[in-house]
């Protein structure tokens, strides 16, 4: 049993000890403004985190307004995202109040599965009806 201690305390050490050389050798590279040959990326690092303004971090903006077909296209996605895309399809898309989309999901037949209220930002607005 404590050998088996003993062998974990030591892979843990050495997995540290490379992490930290990675981290030594990619601050001693700038990766940020010159891309790497063969690196389409112009920072690696980037979507670790470690890249600069802009890069791989942008804020949602709560106040932008998106247009119906914009609104379409995300709740696609988010229906191809979420394996739904066989089951349900994107109806009508009306602008029910000055800040928010109504939205129906249709299933397969046409029906009307369910009708979401959105945001002008995409964002949800309570629970789907």
């Amino acid at each position: 049993m404590t050998t088996m201690f003993k062998t974990m305390t030591v892979l843990g050490a050495l997995s540290v000890g490379g992490l930290g050389l990675g981290e030594a050798a990619w601050a001693a590279s700038d990766t940020t403004t010159a891309q790497q040959p063969g690196i389409d990326c112009p920072a690696p690092g980037a979507m670790m985190g470690r890249g600069g303004p802009g890069m791989g971090g942008r804020r949602f903006d709560p106040d932008r307004e998106l247009t119906a077909d914009q609104i379409r296209i995300i709740t696609q996605a988010h229906l191809i995202r979420m394996g739904d895309d066989a089951t349900f399809k994107v109806g009508e898309i009306r602008e029910s109040t000055a800040k928010s989309y109504s939205v129906q999901l249709l299933n397969a037949d046409g029906t009307v599965a369910r009708t979401m209220e959105l945001a002008k930002n995409g964002m949800p607005l309570g629970r789907p009806k």
